[in-house]
């Protein structure tokens, strides 16, 4: 069995703890929205009356301030950063499907874009390429393995643009 730790040991091991503690807790308090957010939690216990011996600390309405911030952040970024429409070919792609909805394979795609090749988008097509511009003009390209994955995304596109219609 190990022995316990000296005094000394303690005292050292508890000032380690409490330097990094006061870091953090002064990072925090530099942070106008963190402070914005704990006071008004504390502030909510004491309206709620919640006993004092069971209120949070100032450290702990900080720490649940800033996770609180973080998974909202979080969720934020995830909704962000992404286009709402996929490059032109998709956008041809989509108006192919919804004037054939049919349309079920990959290779009967290939050859309905061979018909608007050099009509616009569709600028070549090659072995395994699909060349198109973009909304910029900017030449970019495409792989053909990937239509199958394009087509599926379209034909899910046009389904749920589908207007219901209502049963009598």
């Amino acid at each position: 069995m190990a022995a316990a730790p000296s005094p000394a040991e303690m005292n050292r091991r508890h000032r380690e703890f409490w330097d990094v503690e006061s870091q953090v807790f002064e990072r925090r308090l530099a942070d106008p929205q963190l402070v914005a957010a704990a006071t008004e939690d504390m502030n909510s216990e004491i309206l709620r009356r919640v006993p004092i011996y069971s209120r949070k600390t100032m450290e702990l309405a900080f720490e649940d301030a800033e996770k609180r911030r973080a998974k909202i952040r979080s969720g934020d970024g995830s909704k962000g950063g992404r286009p709402r429409r996929g490059d032109a070919l998709q956008g041809l792609i989509e108006e192919i499907v919804s004037a054939r909805p049919a349309i079920s394979s990959a290779s009967a795609l290939l050859e309905q874009l061979r018909e608007f090749q050099y009509q616009g988008v569709v600028t070549d097509i090659e072995d395994d390429k699909i060349w198109f511009s973009d909304a910029r003009d900017a030449s970019r390209s495409a792989p053909i393995s990937g239509l199958k994955n394009r087509l599926t995304r379209a034909r899910k596109s046009a389904k749920s643009r589908k207007p219901v219609s209502a049963s009598s």
